[in-house]
């Protein structure tokens, strides 16, 4: 369920960035020579407590700037919504998918975030 929710989330960011969907969560963007189409992470509150700090790290407009940011520029350049989404189950379908099991610990939690920062650190999962 969680891949789905993610490429769920992957798939309206792009449908902001391409603005075939509103905007209304002021989602904002920036060409990068190198690395193509960012999505602008907001900042958090110096002031926040921890429970705003978790509703912050969980809310769309930043997980939803987090993975769009972390799939490959290629992808994100894609024009059409057919390719875009074909691309994309592609790309997911490369990067582990191991959901969490009751009692054994785990690397990561499964999310793609955590899975391109282990292979951009160059650690093994």
């Amino acid at each position: 369920m969680q891949r789905r929710r993610e490429r769920f989330t992957i798939i309206k960011v792009w449908k902001i960035y391409k603005n075939i969907v509103p905007n209304d969560i002021g989602l904002k963007f920036y060409d990068s020579s190198r690395r193509g189409p960012i999505a602008i992470v907001p900042p958090l509150s110096k002031v926040s407590n921890s429970g705003r700090n978790s509703q912050y790290g969980g809310s769309f407009h930043v997980k939803g700037a987090k993975l769009w940011n972390s799939i490959p520029k290629e992808l994100r350049s894609l024009s059409k919504m057919n390719l875009f989404k074909n691309a994309l189950t592609t790309y997911m379908k490369t990067t582990p998918d191991e959901p969490p099991i009751s009692g054994c610990t785990r690397a990561n939690n499964n999310s793609l975030l955590d899975w391109t920062t282990t292979v951009v650190r160059g650690r093994s999962a």
